[in-house]
């Protein structure tokens, strides 16, 4: 099959526009590399859209045109004006988007607008996933465990003051709070603030519309991971090794890489339920790869899981899965996408992966 790949950063998504922050453009090229060798791999053949520069990639050398086929985009033109030029031939195509001022969903409506086919999510559930306000009402209207959320705009003093209290009175860690974009792309704006800089934020930091933009949510105290699952076309979830998520931590947050932890949901029995109600949570129409973030705190025995938040889009784990058993996962995508889908059997390693791309197989499990 001729399968493509449109990574939207790398393929000149922001042209005239402000550059983009160094953190979306490597992760999204590193997700875009990963799954043309995955395709490549699995004997399918790969198109991009790329810029000129990252068609020199030393990791893409070296393959014929009937394997790999590169189109280049130049800064005077928009993505969307070569998309029938690089893609009207391809069977499907992986599309990899920010949520951000959403891009995502404006970038599959242009898919759609051309009658390109796609292998990611659609309709409902690609709404509620890419606004961090939706996704926390519908996991709290399904009673999933997740951080109380509020828009910064609106979020009381009392609310504010209760969550305060009570973390203060079950003996927990200085409350911190989390502040994000509505429709942010992993930690790119990602802030921890105590509650006299939210104050600060909210009276004079920010104008009213801005704080429109953003959610507020308890920090959560224990360890953050994520979990990916390859999702066919009648909804049935394949999911992935969980992945420990390195975050760099102080008042701005940075996602660094992660490392594949083949045992871990062994050790939370739990949670391939609470995933998928997660998952339905937020409607019809999840396909392809769905990323779900999720923190486990020990300190909370009878229920250690909160889910943070629900990615509709192929997320960094892919290139340290793929790296991990299945250097063919991108074509489990292609396959789900396109009916009912059963993966193959797998042993998983504990690969440990940078947010650039680099994998180490080399390291001890933490699981």
């Amino acid at each position: 099959m001729r399968i493509g790949v449109f990574e939207w950063a790398t393929a000149g998504g922001n042209a005239g526009s402000e550059p983009l922050p160094a953190s979306i453009r490597q992760e999204g090229w590193a997700m875009c590399r990963a799954a043309l060798l995955s395709l490549i791999h699995a004997g399918h053949q790969a198109v991009a859209l790329v810029e000129p520069t990252l068609a020199q990639d030393d990791q893409l050398r070296g393959y014929g045109q009937h394997e790999l086929e590169l189109y280049l985009s130049f800064p005077c033109e928009q993505p969307h004006m070569r998309l029938r030029d690089a893609y009207a031939a391809c069977d499907r195509t992986i599309v990899i988007a920010p949520e951000s001022d959403g891009i995502l969903a404006a970038t599959l409506q242009s898919f759609c607008d051309q009658r390109l086919a796609t292998c990611n999510c659609v309709g409902e559930f690609l709404q509620q996933a890419t606004d961090k306000w939706l996704c926390a009402r519908q996991l709290q209207a399904s009673h999933i465990p997740t951080p109380p959320t509020q828009k910064l705009s609106e979020a009381p003093p009392e609310w504010l003051a209760d969550i305060d209290r009570q973390r203060s009175t079950s003996g927990g860690e200085p409350l911190l709070w989390a502040i994000k974009s509505r429709d942010g792309a992993g930690c790119d704006g990602l802030r921890r603030l105590t509650a006299a800089e939210v104050q600060f934020l909210r009276t004079q930091g920010s104008p009213p519309a801005e704080l429109e933009r953003w959610v507020i949510q308890p920090w959560c105290p224990g360890t953050a991971y994520s979990r990916a699952a390859v999702i066919d076309r009648d909804g049935q979830a394949t999911w992935l090794p969980v992945t420990a998520q390195h975050l760099e931590l102080s008042e701005r947050v940075r996602y660094s890489g992660g490392q594949v932890l083949p045992r871990m949901a062994e050790q939370l029995p739990q949670l391939d339920l609470l995933l998928q109600r997660a998952i339905q949570a937020l409607g019809p129409s999840p396909l392809g790869w769905v990323g779900v973030d999720f923190v486990v705190d020990h300190s909370r025995p009878e229920q250690p899981i909160w889910i943070i938040e629900i990615n509709p889009r192929l997320t960094t784990s892919f290139v340290g899965l793929a790296a991990a058993g299945a250097p063919d996962l991108a074509a489990w995508i292609v396959a789900a996408a396109g009916g009912q889908f059963s993966a193959r059997s797998t042993t998983w390693s504990p690969v440990a992966f940078s947010a650039n791309g680099t994998t180490d197989p080399h390291v001890n499990g933490l699981d």
